[in-house]
């Protein structure tokens, strides 16, 4: 009937479940029809065994018909005569039901198990089971019982039988009406004595209405236990394996959870393994099959239930314990970490590892140490167990869900493992599992985590594998791992030399992550060089961070310590020096020596890889500014950025490709510079390396400068001076800083630069290059807020100290023109020595075209007399045109524009100033823009040009070329040369262009089309 069904079909909760419960049921049927049987419930550690023993007990215990019709015993489908008082209707009663839990710590107690289920009130016959039960334990005594799992009780002494067949007798009498439901769980940690009860029980089950259900996990691969063995001597006894929770499974488990409820999705589940169940208990063969026979219905679980699934599966492997406290944790809303990051989940896999026994817990520590799959024997040495105890326990575990394929299933699990370690114990095994792996060989970068976990070293020996792990780690540009790995080194050493060098190399590798950082270190370094514990190496490695940082005193004793090595240091030694020297050639020359001419440079392998980039870089800088742009320097220069990277040296960082593109900067060639900082900029940004990408936002801030784009080089100075604050930047401040203030200079915005000049820098900045910068930035403001005495004075002490360097050269500071700007501002000023220092300055530069040549000779034009100016101011708009300098193109355009005014060409200044103003306008230049033209002369010349730039797309590219001549203000002839095309071509082209555009004059032409002036060259 459709209620008694109901009645025997699995319960909701218990997923996947269908096929075990059919098979007990068929077993409680047949053991209440007159044969005993005995099921053992095998499976993997928390796989759901308790559960699904506790429910069926429930289901047993309780009134109603226990299995379906029709017997499953040996005689097949004919029953044959019941029992004396079966078939009576005793079923209905439900059956007598006494289970018990057996414990590895009460496996010493003889007949506990025994005693505690003949205790129970179903099989409880008062006085006599206790003088029963107070024999048994006599008998034991007189045995000399050990507690051991094999007990010494000797079941074949006629004492002990009768006790066993006694107690055993107790079982039987009970099942005399009734049938009878014995359970008992984890029965490996039986005690002995009772262990041979239940195997006379077994033994006299044939017509007893008994069944036994005994849970356990599945026997070791190295052999049977003595109960398991004679187990599987009975045709009675059947094997009921659960196994673990499939994806379809989970994904049930979490639909059922999501709903609220036990049931839901594993209602379908529930019912399709209960009619395979049935199916498949037809014969001996398939009771002893144990698979999920059931399938699970497609649509018992939705798409997002389903993909939770997947996730809670790979985390849980499909273990029912793991899988409902990893539910419980979303249910909780634990979710923060990912899956696996709750408490309940953590609480459940420690239990099922802890449950898994023997070496299992130990070696699956071992295996989260590791991090991954690892050998038998190497988990054996780090566990100190045998090989074979190992491999037990990765069975174990991976049939528990917790491994896969000898790894571990999810990272979450290692998490959990290794948070429930104490810090003695984990740094314990860390430092095992290091010397572990230095002792297999290895490499340093698989050693070092080890170390840095334990935080701590017990064994020098691996300072060595520290110090190539740090190496390893800056050039994969790691500097945050690097300083870890030679904090444990410092921490380590013993002697001060020792910890004196790696207190070097911590300096180095912390100013790739934090500048400031670093300089904190540096006292106790300058210490020890007054104390002559730093070697000659480390001396040159300390000269760098020392002058970055204004310790200009310590830097000086540095190098005096460098130099003192010895007439014949060692090569690598003595490369590095030189690259140090001609490093100070170029950035702090005041500390450089000075005897030689800068050098040629020896052939590539003559220096180590760490060596060859800062010193091919600094070489080419300082040609750059000792002899002018050479095409060796600018060569080199270009060498160095195409395999730059901050790993390119362990000790200087960006430093090699910085001064490349200074090199490039200084030389005039912004077209090959730009991209390579671009490449640099955005490679840091995508590494997270914080200080490069400063550094290089600095020098694209200053190429953005050199182009005239003021409000480019503003943010990008801006953006460098936000990823380092003013301090950390050192001596190096001058570089961001005078480029904020000369972008803020040349938009008009006064008081924003006077704001960053408040900025306090160190002294021994104006000792530097940089210092340089600043000091040019600071003269600008000065000349632009007329304050001309503070503005020669600011670059006259360029001159003063470029000539002493010996690296005057325009390309570094312009200070000649800006001189020279300053005495033709003032009212009053020495115009000759202003023509002077001009001529000197395009004396200095050469005929070739340069962004210097081009102010030059706009300053000129302005000593020079009406005719001969428009000729100097032509040709300066032209080289500054062709070098892509906007802001000084506009400039040159204004003085351009004037001059044609001076000489009444009122309609050529008004097309020239037009130009000017749109340039300035791109350039942010609001106060040259209002000296190009009028407020409302710009705002309708503006409007006129947005009201007019949708038709230009009507020009065809001829006609665009000739129209942006002709606003720029050339005449048809001098477009005709420049297009070599005849001047009726271009009247006609002309022509055009003024019907399309709709307007009728060259000076009506809109100044857009001076965009496509590069086209046109």
């Amino acid at each position: 009937m459709k209620g008694t069904t109901d009645r025997r079909a699995c319960p909701p909760r218990l997923v996947e479940r269908g096929a075990q419960w059919s098979r007990l049921t068929r077993l409680l049927t047949d053991a209440g029809g007159g044969y005993g049987r005995v099921a053992l419930v095998t499976g993997p550690v928390a796989a759901g065994k308790t559960e699904l023993l506790h429910a069926f007990a429930e289901f047993a215990a309780a009134p109603g018909p226990h299995g379906p019709d029709g017997p499953s015993g040996p005689g097949g489908p004919h029953r044959p005569p019941e029992p004396d008082g079966a078939g009576d209707g005793t079923e209905e009663r439900g059956a007598l039901v006494s289970t018990v839990v057996c414990s590895a710590s009460e496996c010493a107690l003889p007949f506990g198990v025994a005693s505690r289920l003949l205790r129970t009130p179903a099989l409880y016959a008062g006085d006599a089971t206790d003088r029963l039960l107070e024999q048994a334990r006599h008998v034991a005594g007189e045995q000399g019982e050990s507690g051991g799992p094999d007990g010494g009780f000797d079941a074949g002494t006629p004492a002990a039988a009768r006790v066993l067949d006694a107690l055993c007798g107790t079982v039987l009498a009970a099942a005399g009406t009734r049938t009878v439901l014995i359970g008992v769980e984890d029965v490996r940690h039986v005690d002995a004595p009772s262990m041979h009860w239940l195997l006379y029980l077994v033994r006299r089950l044939g017509p007893a209405r008994v069944l036994l259900v005994l849970t356990d996990i599945p026997a070791p691969r190295t052999g049977c236990s003595p109960l398991h063995t004679e187990l599987l001597r009975h045709p009675y006894c059947r094997t009921v394996e659960v196994p673990l929770l499939t994806e379809r499974g989970v994904a049930a488990c979490v639909a059922a959870h999501a709903g609220g409820r036990d049931g839901g999705a594993g209602d379908a589940v529930a019912a399709d393994e209960a009619a395979a169940g049935e199916a498949a208990d037809g014969g001996a063969a398939a009771d002893q099959g144990a698979g999920d026979e059931g399938a699970l219905d497609a649509g018992a679980a939705d798409d997002s239930a389903a993909d939770e699934g997947a996730e809670i599966l790979r985390a849980g492997g499909g273990n029912p314990l793991l899988v409902r406290a990893l539910l419980e944790d979303r249910r909780s809303g634990v979710r923060d970490g990912g899956v696996g990051r709750g408490p309940d989940f953590q609480k459940a896999l420690l239990s099922c590892m802890e449950r898994c026994e023997a070496a299992a817990p130990a070696v699956m520590r071992a295996l989260c140490v590791l991090d991954g799959p690892a050998r038998t024997d190497a988990l054996a040495r780090l566990t100190g167990s045998d090989t074979a105890t190992v491999a037990e326990a990765l069975s174990r575990l991976e049939e528990t869900g917790l491994l896969y394929d000898g790894g571990l299933r999810h990272p979450a699990v290692r998490t959990a493992v290794l948070e429930s370690l104490s810090s003695g114990e984990r740094s314990r095994l860390h430092l095992a599992a290091a010397a572990l792996l230095h002792g297999e060989g290895a490499p340093a970068d698989r050693i070092a985590p080890h170390l840095l976990t334990a935080g701590h070293l017990e064994d020098a020996s691996l300072l060595p594998v520290l110090h190539e792990a740090a190496e390893h780690a800056l050039r994969a540009e790691r500097p945050r791992t690097a300083v870890s790995c030679l904090e444990l080194v410092r921490d380590a050493c013993t002697d001060a030399r020792s910890r004196t060098a790696a207190e070097v190399k911590l300096v180095s590798a912390e100013s790739r992550v934090n500048p400031a950082a670093a300089a904190r270190r540096l006292p106790e370094l300058a210490a020890a060089l007054r104390e002559d514990t730093v070697t000659a190496r480390d001396a040159t490695a300390l000269v760098g961070p020392l002058l970055r940082h204004g310790r200009t005193d310590d830097a000086a004793a540095a190098l005096r310590r460098a130099r003192g090595a010895g007439r014949e240091p060692h090569a690598r030694e003595a490369a590095e020096l030189r690259a140090v020297e001609m490093w100070l050639a170029c950035t702090h020359p005041r500390l450089a020596h000075r005897e030689s001419p800068v050098p040629a440079l020896s052939p590539a392998g003559a220096h180590g890889p760490s060596v060859r980039p800062l010193l091919t870089s600094a070489t080419a800088l300082a040609q750059v500014l000792g002899q002018g742009a050479t095409d060796d320097a600018v060569a080199d220069a270009e060498h160095v950025l195409q395999a730059a990277r901050p790993s390119d040296t362990t000790v200087w960082g960006v430093e090699p490709a910085l001064l490349a593109l200074y090199a490039l900067l200084y030389a005039d060639r912004l077209e090959i510079a730009q991209p390579w900082c671009e490449r640099l900029l955005e490679e840091s940004r995508a590494a997270g390396a914080t200080v490069a990408q400063a550094h290089f936002a600095a020098a694209r801030a200053e190429i953005a400068l050199r182009c005239g784009e003021l409000p480019a080089a503003y943010e990008h100075a801006s953006g460098a001076l936000a990823l380092l604050p003013v301090p950390a930047w050192g001596v190096l401040v001058g570089l961001p800083l005078g480029t904020l203030v000369l972008a803020a200079t040349g938009m008009g915005r006064h008081d924003d630069a006077a704001a960053h000049l408040r900025q306090p820098v160190p002294d021994a900045m104006f000792h530097t290059r940089y210092g340089l910068h600043y000091l040019h930035a600071r003269g600008r403001h000065y000349l632009a807020a007329d304050r001309h005495y503070a503005a020669a004075a600011d670059f006259l002490s360029c001159r003063e100290l470029m000539t002493q360097w010996g690296v005057d050269m325009p390309g570094l500071v312009p200070w000649r023109t800006c001189t020279a700007e300053t005495w033709l501002r003032q009212a009053g000023g020495d115009r000759d020595e202003a023509r002077r220092l001009v001529n000197e300055q395009l004396a200095k530069l050469g005929p070739g075209p340069s962004r210097t040549r081009g102010v030059a000779l706009r300053l000129l034009a302005g000593l020079s007399s009406p005719h001969n100016r428009l000729q100097l101011l032509a040709e300066s708009v032209a080289i500054l045109e062709e070098r892509g300098d906007q802001w000084e193109l506009a400039r040159a355009l204004a003085d351009l524009s004037a001059a044609h005014r001076e000489l009444r060409a009122h309609r050529r200044a008004w097309t020239v100033a037009r130009r000017g103003w749109h340039v300035a306008d791109a350039c942010g230049a609001a106060e040259l823009c209002d000296e190009l033209l009028p407020s409302r002369s710009r705002l309708e010349v503006a409007d006129s040009g947005r009201a007019r730039a949708e038709t230009l797309g009507a020009l065809t590219d001829a006609e665009r070329r000739v129209a942006a001549l002709a606003a720029a203000g050339h005449t048809n002839r001098e477009i005709a040369a420049k297009l070599c095309i005849t001047p009726s071509t271009i009247e006609q082209h002309l022509t055009r262009v003024y019907r399309k555009l709709k307007v009728k004059y060259r000076r009506d032409l809109p100044s857009e089309l001076q965009t496509y002036l590069p086209d046109t060259a």
